[in-house]
């Protein structure tokens, strides 16, 4: 449903660049998981020993700058600053935006998720699942680095953002916490929804009583 790579047993290759030293230490982290697929993220790291970390995803409509409140002329948010101050390493990640700012969505009116979802269903890929790989590997590198266990990692996400929150915690009972923020809700109007965000339309019927059925290893917030 969601077209995971298997991305076998191999150690990724890491590479951070520092944005900033001085206080918070802000890294911009890729992970070669395949030669095409590659995990982005930005690290927040407090000074001290981390206590636990938390990757946060945000929703299609902002970048992760803005999702962080770190983008020109912006203050950090404040569930940023709160995170830092408990010691939680913050990893916010990559969210393909729904933006039609390249030629071809200009042209023809499709925004760029959209036009990965048809492209990706051909082969057996979706936005999601990539972006629920991306997640999983990203708690890999956080587990490994900081020298923590899986269930200090946590997961949060908003809006596009929570539904990968949702579904990696169906994938992987092992995490901390989920938190979804402006995601599940009522389903009686999802057929209004992007057809991205539908990769589970043939189970519809039986979709709730599924996530309850995969999450019950790991607690949920809504």
């Amino acid at each position: 449903m969601l077209g995971l790579v298997d991305l076998g047993n191999k150690t990724p290759e890491v590479k951070s660049l520092v944005l900033e030293s001085e206080g918070v230490r802000v890294e911009d982290v890729t992970i070669a998981l395949e030669e095409d697929f590659q995990a982005r993220a930005l690290l927040f790291v407090p000074q001290g020993k981390a206590a636990g970390a938390v990757i946060a995803l945000p929703d299609s409509e902002e970048s992760r700058e803005a999702f962080a409140g770190i983008a020109e002329g912006e203050t950090p948010a404040t569930w940023l600053t709160s995170l830092l101050e408990q010691q939680l390493v913050v990893c916010v990640p990559v969210t393909v935006e729904r933006e039609s700012d390249f030629p071809f969505g200009k042209l023809h009116h499709i925004d760029r998720r959209r036009l990965l979802y048809r492209l990706g269903f051909v082969v057996g890929r979706t936005p999601v699942g990539l972006e629920v790989q991306q997640t999983l590997a990203l708690r890999t590198y956080l587990v490994s680095r900081f020298l923590l266990r899986k269930q200090q990692v946590a997961v949060l996400g908003e809006g596009q953002g929570g539904m990968t929150a949702l579904f990696t915690a169906a994938i992987d009972g092992s995490l901390g916490a989920v938190a979804v923020v402006d995601y599940f809700q009522q389903r009686e109007r999802s057929w209004e929804e992007p057809v991205d965000r539908m990769p589970v339309r043939p189970a519809a019927k039986n979709g709730p009583v599924l996530c309850r059925a995969h999450l019950a290893g790991s607690p949920v917030v809504e």
